[in-house]
């Protein structure tokens, strides 16, 4: 069961992330490939973004994005990344 406390927090929370999707419509992310070094950038709606923090699935969120760009979001978000040029060489390795 969940204190008074935690109940003031959670709704300070989301004060704070209605006040940021406010305050910039976009968020840019940025993914670094970890076999060449390579950065990837994209920039999401704030709004969007927060609904995949709170665990809606990437796919659901962006349905429309490539799956490289998606991937640019989960890399930057759990910091392991491969950029696609790296991606095919896997491929051609078998």
């Amino acid at each position: 069961m969940k204190g008074q406390q935690d109940l003031f927090r959670e709704q300070n929370l989301e004060q704070v992330r209605a006040i940021k999707v406010r305050l910039s419509p976009l968020i840019q992310l940025e993914a670094e490939c970890c076999e060449c070094n390579q950065r990837d950038a994209i920039s999401v709606p704030t709004d969007e973004f927060y609904r995949f923090k709170d665990g809606e699935l990437v796919q659901n969120v962006w349905p429309k994005m490539s799956a490289a760009h998606r991937e640019i979001i989960l890399g930057a978000i759990n910091r392991v990344y491969v950029c696609d040029r790296c991606w095919s060489m896997f491929d051609e390795r078998g």
